[in-house]
């Protein structure tokens, strides 16, 4: 792993790896946010590897696949007992321990089966997840899972770190591009400096930030106030095919409303 070659690590992080440090060794779970790229796996990678008897997995798997991880890393098989078949199985062998350290990554990417998995495991075991900040809002068991911990933001670093990392990634991979060109397309972004340091290409599309994103709320309100103001003045001046199609939008739109909402669920 790039942040863990010597000379490179986690640079600018030290301040949040010592708070982070502090929940782990008091057994308080947390959640760490922050948009893509601003190194929220290594963070977590890196305090999974300085916790011992720990075990980190991805919430974009399936409870299957994570459960086998968790009772292969935990040792919570006696010799010779197999691995538990059925989820359930698995599941009932993990409760049955208690006050263990779960790194889960990715939690944003969970389904809701996976996320009802981990508020289950929340209430025997210390949790330390890690949370990308999401345009399209967060999902409501995640809300509640995240409502319970404390929630740290992560940010991209300043731009004293990112001179300095991007001119340490450059020269890890044999500077196939500036370190100053790293820096200024980066937006202070660990994971973005990588990238580009790796394959020589400079990323120009901006990221935007959280502030500038579109509230689509506003414009589904406004196309709605037309859409009914069509079907009272269709009404009013008694034009049938006016109230019609206003109508039929709004029903459209009600449709459309509900399957974007469904996909954002999902």
């Amino acid at each position: 792993m790039l942040w863990n070659t010597d000379g490179i690590g986690l640079t600018g992080r030290d301040e949040i790896i010592k708070k982070l440090q502090k929940y782990v060794q008091a057994g308080e779970s947390y959640v760490i946010q922050g948009p893509a790229n601003v190194g929220l796996t290594a963070l977590l990678e890196f305090l999974h590897q300085l916790t011992k008897g720990s075990c980190l997995i991805n919430a974009d798997n399936t409870n299957s696949t994570n459960l086998d991880k968790i009772i292969e890393d935990w040792g919570l098989l006696e010799d010779g007992e197999k691995k538990p078949a059925k989820v359930d199985d698995k599941q009932e062998k993990v409760m049955k321990a208690e006050g263990k350290a779960l790194f889960v990554d990715n939690v944003h990417l969970a389904s809701p089966k996976v996320l009802r998995f981990l508020k289950i495991l929340s209430q025997r075991h210390h949790l330390y997840m890690s949370v990308h900040d999401t345009s399209g809002g967060l999902k409501e068991d995640l809300k509640e899972i995240m409502s319970a911990v404390d929630v740290i933001k992560i940010k991209p670093l300043d731009k004293k770190h990112t001179d300095k990392l991007s001119k340490k990634m450059a020269l890890h991979h044999g500077e196939l591009i500036s370190h100053e060109e790293i820096a200024r397309a980066s937006n202070g972004l660990p994971g973005r400096m990588a990238s580009m340091a790796r394959t020589g290409k400079i990323y120009r599309d901006p990221i935007r930030p959280k502030s500038m994103e579109i509230d689509e709320s506003w414009i589904v309100l406004v196309v709605a106030v037309i859409m009914v103001s069509m079907r009272v003045f269709g009404l009013v001046a008694d034009d049938r095919a006016m109230y019609l199609i206003g109508g039929c939008s709004i029903f459209l739109l009600f449709l459309g409303r509900v399957l974007v909402s469904a996909g954002k669920q999902k």
